[in-house]
């Protein structure tokens, strides 16, 4: 599940790379990577 979301992620930030708004998304996806490491580390 959480590949699949980090999936999504990526995706979104692809589509916009273009935008002022690209460093803002790859600061939230860096913050979904880490809840998604510590959702793995306590399973």
């Amino acid at each position: 599940m959480a590949k699949g979301h980090r999936s999504q992620i990526k995706r979104e930030r692809n589509e916009n790379k273009d935008n002022r708004a690209s460093a803002k998304l790859s600061y939230a996806g860096v913050s979904v990577q880490k809840a998604c490491f510590v959702l793995d580390a306590i399973r």
